[in-house]
């Protein structure tokens, strides 16, 4: 269960890659705002939202959400992101 997951950022940002690299972009968005809002200070789920709503021809809030993502990345002092799953050449968790 994703609620057990020690890593459950980790957990649900897979999930929500592997729906959008499905072509469930939708569903990708609505789990990737989920996620932000739990987590408003990391930049890969911003990252991976921007990029989705990029795919889902959201110019504006792609651009605005990936604003945020550069934003968290500066303030996490560019935290190492190894170990996420989907980090070999597989579209939205290597926007960053």
């Amino acid at each position: 269960s994703l609620a057990l997951d020690a890593n459950q950022l980790e957990a649900r940002n897979a999930v929500a890659v592997i729906e959008a690299q499905r072509g469930d972009l939708e569903s990708a968005r609505k789990a990737l705002v989920a996620l932000v809002n739990d987590y408003p200070g990391e930049a890969q789920p911003h990252t991976n939202l921007g990029y989705v709503q990029y795919l889902m021809g959201d110019y504006a809030g792609s651009a605005q959400t990936l604003r945020r993502a550069t934003n968290s990345a500066g303030h996490q002092g560019h935290r190492d992101h190894q170990g996420h799953r989907g980090r070999r050449g597989h579209g939205v968790e290597n926007q960053t």
